[in-house]
């Protein structure tokens, strides 16, 4: 059963060609890439996330869309589009396209790398206490009870069609018996 926990912050830029970096691929907005403009994935522009992938920006961490490969970790998570993930080192926000994450002591989406908190925006996941009202960090619930949800309806199709259908044998075959 999969279950939406939070919605990962995404950050738009006027010009993201002017961001400042500051390191480990991180970026500070500066007067002339304009201010962070949040949103959710898939929202005002900004590119969807595709879990399990990261983007491969060799040295050219300006690079407006690296190549998006396949890791397999359910953590790792690449932008297909414009945007940056937000992460806070704890005094202020930074930007990055790397979506290497993983989850730190607290059970919070961190860069393992820096310890940076991955944010998030939105309520999604506080009705069901996964996510703290008022917190931006994204928690990680790996051993959260799921509540139930009763079935009130099967619904059972009047016939059932194959799903492959033979009409005729090529010639020299014999159909199995």
């Amino acid at each position: 059963m999969e279950r939406d926990i939070a919605r990962i912050q995404l950050a738009l830029f006027n010009d993201p060609s002017a961001l400042d970096p500051t390191g480990h691929y991180y970026f500070i907005p500066t007067p002339v890439s304009g201010d962070p403009i949040a949103t959710a994935p898939g929202d005002n522009g900004a590119g969807t996330i595709l879990g399990g992938y990261l983007e491969n920006l060799d040295d050219d961490r300006y690079a407006p869309q690296g190549q998006i490969v396949y890791t397999g970790r359910k953590l790792d998570a690449a932008i297909d589009g414009d945007g940056y993930f937000v992460l806070n080192d704890g005094q202020q926000n930074l930007f990055t396209r790397i979506g290497s994450f993983d989850s730190d002591v607290n059970s919070m989406l961190i860069d393992p790398a820096t310890g940076y908190k991955v944010q998030r925006i939105g309520s999604v996941g506080e009705t069901d206490g996964y996510q703290i009202p008022g917190d931006s960090n994204i928690y990680i619930s790996y051993n959260a009870q799921v509540p139930a949800n009763p079935t009130s309806e099967i619904v059972v199709p009047d016939t059932i069609r194959p799903v492959l259908s033979v009409t005729s044998v090529p010639s020299g075959l014999m159909p199995a018996t």
